[in-house]
């Protein structure tokens, strides 16, 4: 295909985006490389919307789609059984034209270094804190920013989190692996994981393109009450992960 039939079609495909954020951040976005840690109700969903808007994505997810999954997860039933991370690079290069990279295996220690390094910003779409420290740790380590999501019930909670400049996750989440909900099962309203993806996912790509630039603050999103709250959050000093004696 030749390079005056992409940028013909990317025209069309981007035409409305563009006229909200224009051709030049487009194309900015599409220099960039998102990480999308889990595949879940979140992940599903944030990693699609990321690649729509044009940037190139990489999918991590050690589980497959079971039937209470589709519920409430960017899956159908034709899908069962299968890895989550490849349907989800399926899905998005039927959209896209491009395929994803995916990789089914579990965010660890070992891994996330490299997988963060190729990635500009990180989506924490993990349902575990274990996880979730792994990626504040070596995001602080990168120097990458992610955008931590968490659901449960109708609530969920979005904020993006650069740990090398303002607080990091354990700076307002004090234990992360003693907190009561670590490998608990987690209950959710179908509609909630959707509605805090695209904020996550929005929150992702406006600070790729410079548009948001707040780092301590932490999104409450209540759907049964439609509102969202804003909640300041603080860098701890004597943060274990990214105090002076850290």
């Amino acid at each position: 295909m030749s390079r005056e039939i992409i940028e013909q079609w990317e025209a069309e495909f981007f035409s409305r985006q563009d006229k909200i954020i224009g051709m030049k951040k487009r194309k900015v976005l599409q220099q960039k490389v998102v990480l999308v840690v889990g595949c879940g109700g979140l992940g599903s969903f944030a990693g699609e919307l990321a690649a729509r808007s044009g940037t190139s994505v990489i999918l991590i997810d050690n589980d497959v789609v079971s039937l209470d999954n589709i519920q409430r997860q960017n899956f159908t039933m034709d899908e069962l059984e299968k890895p989550k991370a490849e349907c989800c690079a399926q899905r998005i290069s039927r959209i896209v034209r491009k395929e994803p990279e995916a990789a089914r295996a579990r965010l660890d220690e070992s891994n996330a270094p490299g997988l963060i390094r190729k990635a500009d910003i990180v989506l924490d779409c993990t349902d575990n804190f274990s996880s979730r420290e792994i990626i504040n740790k070596a995001c602080l380590d990168a120097k990458r920013p992610f955008v931590y999501a968490s659901v449960e019930g109708f609530i969920g909670y979005v904020s993006l989190i650069a740990p090398y400049e303002g607080a990091c996750l354990a700076c307002f989440v004090k234990s992360l692996e003693n907190q009561e909900h670590n490998n608990k099962e987690t209950n959710v309203f179908g509609t909630v994981p959707f509605s805090v993806a695209g904020l996550q996912a929005t929150l992702a790509l406006s600070w790729l393109i410079g548009d948001y630039k707040e780092k301590n603050a932490l999104y409450r999103i209540s759907v049964a009450e439609l509102k969202i709250e804003k909640l300041k959050i603080k860098k701890d000093p004597s943060c274990r992960i990214c105090g002076k004696k850290a």
